[in-house]
């Protein structure tokens, strides 16, 4: 099956934020080249080509430090742009003022749920039946892309649950319930949904006010 294209502005801008990342490598691989070829032969080249280029800056910089130089800034460069071109192709995000947004594959998603485990953001998917972590999210810079990964400690068919000091939310298979019936057990707190067949117990509540996501115990 042929990859969708991208067809909204947000996949475009990302598209185009990769492009200028692969624009970047072509850059870093000529520097990785000069670099190279200094080291191979220290002796200013006297081609042509070259001479009617740039005939000044290689007479005054070619030689063995320079190449030295050129190889020191071009490689880790080149490691790091690498691994943000696959990393972005794969899962990105955009954080805006009050929203975000977040690519599968260079495809926007907006059937997706999050959930705040304090300053990293879970991305939970029920279409495709995974959940993300977008690590750090709380401090990110706006208008920015980073990458995600996908979470290896939580699952779609699970029931999670995060609280403050201002209540609590609950996804039970990548579903936000907000209406309950609540009753107490000690520290625990039981919540029965009204939204599916299922009671939820919260355990030691009142000492969990932190935004640390924790499983819910499906009584």
């Amino acid at each position: 099956m042929a990859k969708k294209k991208p067809s909204t502005p947000n996949e475009k801008a990302l598209g185009e934020h990769i492009g200028q990342l692969w624009i970047r490598t072509f850059g870093l691989l000529a520097l990785l080249f000069l670099g190279s070829w200094m080291l191979l032969d220290p002796t200013p080249p006297g081609h042509q080509s070259v001479e009617r280029v740039s005939t000044a800056f290689v007479k005054d910089i070619w030689g063995v430090p320079a190449g030295i130089v050129f190889l020191t800034l071009s490689i880790p460069f080149l490691v790091l742009t690498g691994r943000q071109i696959r990393a972005l192709g794969q899962v990105a995000y955009i954080r805006g003022e009050t929203s975000m947004q977040f690519f599968l594959k260079g495809i926007q998603l907006t059937a997706i749920q999050p959930l705040y485990d304090q300053n990293d953001l879970l991305v939970f998917y029920p279409e495709g039946q995974q959940v993300f972590v977008l690590e750090d999210y709380k401090n990110q810079l706006t208008e920015v892309y980073y990458k995600g990964v996908e979470s290896k400690d939580f699952d779609l068919n699970g029931s999670y649950w995060h609280a403050d000091e201002t209540g609590f939310m609950l996804i039970h298979k990548g579903q936000n319930l907000t209406q309950f019936d609540l009753t107490w057990d000690g520290p625990d707190l039981i919540a029965q949904s009204q939204e599916v067949d299922k009671t939820f117990k919260l355990v030691d509540y009142k000492e969990s006010k932190d935004l640390k996501v924790r499983p819910a115990v499906v009584l």
